[in-house]
């Protein structure tokens, strides 16, 4: 339980994505194969209830993370490539809040 250690920040991604469509559909067979194809298979092992607790965590997860450093710079963390590569024409709702 990575993700519920004091902090641990995680920032959603592709393989998050994967999961997310595939249980919030159980009946989309196209998105079970495809989570399927890409490491799903230690999740199918869970229990159902452990299953919404770990689809739970995930759709929690933020986009990015910015946070400031002590020279006070602006540093962003994602998960893939930055659209325009410009920090600043990312959508600031997809921060997740830094811990102080």
């Amino acid at each position: 339980r990575l993700l519920e250690q004091p902090g641990i920040l995680g920032i959603a991604g592709n393989h998050e994505q994967l999961l997310l469509d595939s249980f919030s559909d159980p009946d989309d067979s196209r998105a079970a194969i495809n989570f399927m194809r890409n490491g799903g298979a230690w999740f199918a092992r869970l229990a159902s209830q452990e299953q919404a607790h770990v689809a739970a965590l995930l759709a929690a997860l933020p986009l990015s993370i910015e946070a400031v450093t002590p020279a006070g710079h602006r540093v962003g963390f994602l998960h893939g490539g930055l659209p325009h590569n410009d920090w600043g024409m990312l959508d600031p709702a997809s921060f997740a809040a830094t811990p102080d």
